[in-house]
């Protein structure tokens, strides 16, 4: 587990752990070749992990990373619109603090949500602020067609 996560900056699951890493740890204990990483108990696992983060100076609080991970992915939502820009934001404040990382597809999913949250206040603060007639002038470049059947929208891009 050590050297997995070394390597990869997370735990995963013992059947994704890197061969290179499984050939390390088998060459280092002498194990037979074929042998796999496994664990008889899940509470030896757990015991281990926190060994682990213990060594390297981490600390488990997913609930913690997560809000930690939250508030920068809100503040650079508004200039930035790539989910993976979003989420190496997050990755950095949540290892600059020593937290163990969130899952990927946490991050993944909490940056769709907040850019998505964020892209609504910004087209919501657009809209408010155009008059009534502007908005019937930008409907009616999705409504209305050349002779040729080409909106006029796409005349004006």
């Amino acid at each position: 587990m050590l050297k997995s996560y070394q390597r990869m900056g997370c735990f995963p699951a013992l059947e994704d752990a890197p061969e290179q890493v499984v050939e390390f740890v088998r060459r280092a204990v002498e194990l037979p070749e074929g042998a796999l990483p496994v664990y008889r108990a899940e509470r030896t696992a757990k015991h281990h992990r926190g060994l682990v983060r213990k060594r390297v100076g981490l600390a488990y609080d997913q609930a913690d990373a997560r809000r930690i991970a939250e508030q920068p992915i809100h503040k650079e939502a508004a200039a930035k619109s790539r989910p993976a820009d979003l989420i190496n934001i997050a990755l950095e404040k949540v290892v600059e603090v020593g937290l163990e990382l969130p899952g990927f597809f946490t991050l993944g999913k909490m940056a769709l949500e907040i850019r998505t949250e964020v892209n609504a206040s910004i087209c919501l603060g657009i809209h408010d602020s155009m008059s009534p007639l502007r908005r019937l002038e930008l409907l009616r470049l999705l409504e209305e067609h050349d002779a040729d059947g080409t909106a006029l929208f796409n005349r004006l891009k």
